[in-house]
C-alpha cells in the first residue's frame, strides 16, 4: 500500500513537473517572438498617381517598435524582425521617394535605427551599415529613407527598424510610422 502511494506520488509530481515545463518553454517562446515583433501577416495595398506600394508583412499601415528588447546593431541587421514591401510602376521613368512618416514617437530619432535591403537581402547603396533615423534627409515633415526610379517595373525591399541598444529608459517606450510613397 505504500509503495503503490509513494509511486502515485511519484507519478504526479512527474506531470506536475513536465507540465510546469512546458509552459515555461512555451512561455519564453511567446515572449521572444511577441515582444521582438509587432508584426501579423496579411497585405494592404497602398495607391498613389502613377505608383503603388504593396505591403507584404503588416495587416495595417502603422508599425510599432519598442525599446523592450534592445539588441545590437549586428543581430538587429539579420534577425527576422523586418518590414517588406514592394513598389510597383506600370508608366516609364517614375522617380518615387519612400518616406518614413511619424504617427508617433516616444524616442529621439538618434535612437532609431534603421537598415534597408533589397528583396534578396543585399545591401542598397547608402545602407551599407544601419543608419540614424535622425541622419536623414528631412523633407515635408517626413525622413527620406530612399529614392529611386522605376521603368515599367516593381522594386522589392526589406526594412529593419530597432531601437538602439544605446537607448536607456526605465519604461516601455515606442516609437510608431508609416511608411509612404511619393512620386
Amino acid at each position: 500500500m505504500k509503495k503503490r502511494r509513494k509511486k502515485k506520488k511519484q507519478n504526479i509530481s512527474l506531470v506536475l513537473s513536465s507540465l510546469l515545463l512546458l509552459v515555461l518553454v512555451c512561455l519564453v517562446i511567446y515572449l521572444t517572438t511577441v515582444v521582438v515583433v509587432d508584426y501579423t501577416t496579411n497585405i494592404s495595398i497602398n495607391k498613389r498617381e502613377k505608383a503603388t506600394i504593396v505591403y507584404t508583412d503588416k495587416s495595417d499601415e502603422v508599425i510599432t517598435i519598442s525599446n523592450e528588447v534592445l539588441l545590437s546593431d549586428k543581430l538587429s541587421m539579420q534577425s527576422n524582425n523586418k518590414y517588406e514591401f514592394e513598389i510597383n510602376n506600370s508608366n516609364d521613368n517614375n522617380n518615387y521617394i519612400i518616406n518614413i512618416v511619424k504617427v508617433n514617437s516616444q524616442i529621439e530619432d538618434k535612437y532609431i535605427k534603421l537598415y534597408l535591403t533589397d528583396k534578396n537581402d543585399k545591401e542598397i547603396s547608402n545602407f551599407t551599415k544601419p543608419v540614424k533615423l535622425s541622419d536623414l534627409e528631412q523633407e515635408n515633415n517626413n525622413k527620406v529613407l530612399y529614392k529611386g526610379v522605376l521603368n515599367n517595373s516593381k522594386e522589392n525591399f526589406i526594412l529593419r527598424i530597432w531601437v538602439s541598444d544605446k537607448y536607456k529608459s526605465n519604461e516601455i517606450k515606442k516609437f510608431s510610422f508609416k511608411i509612404n510613397i511619393e512620386n
